[in-house]
């Protein structure tokens, strides 16, 4: 509630000598919108004079554009985030962890999955570029299990929801992916958490960017209780 305090009356003296705007990247494939609606109405109800803006790439498009002011502040997962210098980083939620298969493949539709139907499957994740620990964190999570499986990289998530779709192997992502509640697919709950953050250079000074981390963050611990 402190930061969250400090972060208004920042965007509040702020207000007072100029209009604001936030430029957001969004990590392409989520669905957030109820979330990021949210928090933009707050804002919007004691700030009318903020715009924010909403842009979806791939992780390493959205690391090249915080980097070239591009974007003012870009989510994404602490998976995806790369060594560099000068970013700001802000943990905003832990999503679940969940292993995604096409109903059908492992066991009869109607049967819930357990950990050793993936033994022997291929793992279909995100390059190295895209998201540099993603594949290592989701092999640890089925070695946990006793369970070995095949790794195996995509380019990008709509490759591997085409992958999924035709069972050519299982993936692990959060519940906000697009494909989450698709009527072909199952999942199964690793027990496990993706942090997510909000980065942001060290040198900026929109101080939108902190009022918006700290409302998102507290509107993502509203949703995880619903």
């Amino acid at each position: 509630e402190a930061q969250f305090s400090h972060a208004r009356s920042m965007v509040k003296e702020y207000s007072e000598h100029a209009s604001m705007n936030l430029r957001v990247g969004i990590g392409s494939g989520w669905d957030l919108s109820r979330e990021l609606l949210e928090v933009r109405d707050e804002i919007y109800a004691s700030y009318p004079q903020a715009t924010i803006e909403f842009e979806s790439h791939d992780f390493r498009e959205l690391r090249r554009h915080v980097r070239d002011g591009t974007q003012d502040a870009i989510l994404c997962t602490k998976t995806s985030l790369m060594d560099f210098d000068g970013i700001e980083v802000m943990q905003i939620a832990n999503l679940e962890s969940r292993a995604y298969v096409r109903k059908g493949l492992l066991r009869p539709e109607n049967e819930p999955l357990k950990a050793s139907d993936f033994e022997g499957q291929r793992l279909l994740m995100l390059s190295e570029e895209e998201s540099p620990m993603a594949m290592e964190l989701a092999l640890l999570q089925f070695q946990a299990r006793q369970v070995k499986v095949m790794p195996e990289y995509r380019p990008n998530r709509d490759t591997i929801l085409h992958a999924l779709l035709m069972g050519e192997g299982v993936a692990v992502f959060d519940q906000y992916m697009r494909f989450s509640n698709d009527p072909r697919l199952h999942w199964f709950n690793l027990e496990d958490d993706i942090p997510i953050c909000l980065v942001w250079s060290k040198g900026s000074r929109n101080p939108l960017i902190r009022l918006f981390a700290n409302t998102l963050t507290r509107a993502m611990y509203h949703a995880s209780g619903d």
